[in-house]
């Protein structure tokens, strides 16, 4: 599991229900698109919540590229940027898409 996100608090809120749920996970970090690319790359990782709004990259731009690291990854674009554009351009690279904030149910939803 990668989760990515400039802000430690949400870091901090998927990781708790993760591990809440599924202790015996390996979980990692990234703050930035960076960090995720450095992190991830030559790993298996099978889900990843992705911030959209991050200094320099966003996570929707990111996306494709994600993909392409971990074509068999499940990820979820997670932001408060409800509008059906971001919703549809989510859907169209594959993403699914999370509202912050996020709750456990519906983390829960995406991590099953």
């Amino acid at each position: 599991m990668l989760i990515v996100d400039d802000s430690r608090l949400a870091r901090r809120m998927v990781r708790r229900i993760v591990e809440k749920h599924s202790p015996d996970w390996n979980v990692l970090e990234a703050r930035n698109v960076n960090e995720a690319s450095d992190i991830s790359w030559g790993r298996s990782i099978d889900r990843i919540t992705l911030d959209m709004n991050m200094p320099g990259e966003d996570g929707l731009t990111f996306a494709p590229a994600l993909r392409e690291l971990h074509p068999e990854a499940k990820i979820a674009l997670l932001t408060a940027n409800i509008q059906p554009l971001v919703q549809q351009r989510a859907r169209e690279i594959g993403l699914v898409f999370l509202a912050k904030p996020i709750t456990e149910e519906t983390l829960l939803d995406f991590l099953d």
